[in-house]
């Protein structure tokens, strides 16, 4: 009978739901441990391992040891796996608290969905690897740790190869989410990944990065997501050079849910495309926050993104869209690109930074757009509602001109008003900043004295035929009754202007003559119970 290579956990080892933190002390006496578990043992005898720790691994951990050197060359345990063996995880969530290593073909689990448990909502229908927080690999003063790691990823004794052929489905990564210990955790490490391989339905959450690519001949990524790392939630480090296709990314709560950068010395940058990019910061109640980034991209790149979506709200300050910073660790400027064919959100203004010239490109509106930009030039290429903002040196991008029936954009426009609440994320700055859930309240019911003013000042006078104010969704009733409103083009000397007003929470405000100001200010003129909030206010010219 042929050997098989496919090893499954549950039948071959008896690992279940029931051994989520189990230690290998726990299942076997003294001595029986190591002649149960041979490959395991030899392995931690390879690393340096005692006995004593060696029972206080997880029994989940051992297992998986001892399946992956199966059928290994005693001599090359430790060193170099050349076996192309294929695990198998059963369903149920499992602590390991050392660092595993994906077998040559791969692993699966059951699904990488949330573990209810037995009997939760959902059965018993995902695999859940959960890195414990006591690590009984390496020294005390490991920087790092990788909750799975791929073969031969050091390349140690000049053993190295690539991961060709290896697939990685079915499965989650769950870390301890700890911060400021100065220890990188990772939930997992691809390493030198090489033709034929995939990753597919695979998440990796509450690490310092959630997966970390390191090279790709080329790496080839199905949909995975990544949520409430710290840092990246899918890491390049070093792979200026590496090839990589990803179906979808997506993530919530990451600093970077892409996130490309310089490492294990090599430069950062890397060659592909991603179909979809989907981030959202805040749309969690209780989640932590990224305050970050769809992309960062760094060094040598050339990327192309088919739709980013990106949305931010509840109290997250993203720092933009995409994040570029087209230059080598020796300050080498590049004419890296990257392309995004489409994308669309809320709660951001910055579509694409440059971190080398300073050179922003803005998107107030909720619409659609697409951009792409040249590092070596600083040159954007825009489409749908995008436009150049500051810069302190490179390149330039052509001036937009000034809509004729949409709205002005927003950048360099200062709001003020008579007095602002003091509730969290009210500052009159909020009505213009495109974040969802930040808004400008005056904290007090409307009265007609007309003195309740809110105030828009534009770089330059510009033609001002209506205005549309929002509210925000649980602040429908602070709109008001009736408005009184003046411009000027000095903010001293003041004219009142006819307006009316349609619609409630969402309210279009038409001034009748439609004059040219560089101020605008507008102010109760019907006493109402309620406050007068605003979360996005917007010009148009006619």
């Amino acid at each position: 009978m042929p050997i098989t290579r496919r090893i499954n956990l549950q039948t071959q080892y008896g690992l279940d739901y029931t051994q989520t933190a189990t230690k290998v002390k726990d299942k076997y006496a003294p001595g029986a441990d190591q002649t149960a578990l041979p490959n395991a043992w030899r392995y931690a005898q390879s690393i340096g391992m005692t006995s004593d720790n060696f029972r206080e691994l997880r029994l989940f951990t051992a297992f998986h040891w001892d399946a992956t050197w199966t059928w290994e060359a005693p001599t090359n345990v430790g060193k170099f796996l050349n076996t192309f063996n294929y695990i198998i995880v059963p369903e149920g969530s499992y602590v390991s608290n050392a660092t595993a290593i994906v077998p040559r073909a791969g692993m699966e689990g059951a699904s990488s969905f949330v573990y209810a448990g037995q009997g939760g909502d959902q059965g018993m229908v995902a695999t859940e690897i959960k890195m414990d927080d006591v690590w009984l690999q390496g020294s005390t003063t490991s920087t790092e740790r990788r909750l799975f790691d791929t073969p031969n990823s050091s390349g140690a004794g000049g053993n190295f190869a690539y991961n060709e052929s290896m697939s990685i489905t079915n499965i989650r990564f769950i870390g301890p989410n700890k911060k400021g210990d100065g220890i990188t955790r990772i939930g997992l490490f691809l390493s030198w990944m090489g033709e034929c391989t995939y990753m597919n339905q695979v998440r990796s959450d509450y690490f310092q990065h959630g997966f970390v690519a390191r090279g790709g001949v080329p790496l080839t990524v199905g949909t995975i997501s990544a949520f409430w790392n710290e840092i990246g939630g899918f890491s390049m480090f070093g792979s200026a050079l590496a090839t990589f296709n990803i179906q979808t990314l997506s993530g919530d709560g990451n600093k970077r849910l892409f996130n490309a950068v310089p490492g294990y010395g090599g430069e950062g940058g890397g060659r592909g495309h991603i179909g979809l990019i989907k981030y959202e910061d805040g749309t969690t109640g209780g989640a932590p926050l990224g305050n970050g980034c769809a992309m960062y991209l760094e060094g040598q790149y050339c990327i192309s993104v088919g739709c980013i979506s990106y949305a931010n709200q509840a109290g997250a300050l993203p720092q933009g869209m995409v994040i570029v910073k087209p230059v080598l660790t020796d300050g080498s400027p590049q004419n890296s690109f990257v392309n995004v064919l489409a994308a669309i959100g809320q709660g951001y203004s910055v579509a694409l930074k440059n971190l080398v010239t300073g050179s922003e490109w803005l998107t107030p509106s909720y619409g659609g757009f697409s951009i792409n930009h040249a590092g070596g030039t600083d040159v954007a290429g825009t489409a749908g509602t995008v436009y150049k903002g500051g810069s302190t040196g490179g390149g330039t991008t052509p001036p937009v001109e000034p809509p004729t029936t949409g709205a002005y954009p927003r950048t360099g426009w200062k709001c003020t008003a008579y007095a602002t609440a003091s509730e969290p994320n009210a500052d009159p700055k909020n009505a213009i900043d495109s974040m969802m859930g930040w808004h400008w309240t005056n904290g007090e019911p409307q009265k007609n004295t007309r003195t309740q003013w809110f105030q828009v000042e534009v770089p330059s006078p510009i033609k001002i035929g209506k205005l549309t104010l929002a509210t925000r969704n649980d602040r429908t009733t602070d709109y008001p009754l009736g408005l009184f409103a003046q411009t000027s083009n000095d903010g001293v000397n003041w004219t009142t202007t006819p307006v009316t007003i349609s619609g409630t929470s969402n309210m279009t405000v038409t001034v009748t003559a439609a004059p040219t100001a560089k101020f605008i200010r507008l102010a109760p003129s019907v006493a109402s119970q309620h406050w007068w909030s605003i979360e996005q206010l917007n010009i148009f010219p006619s």
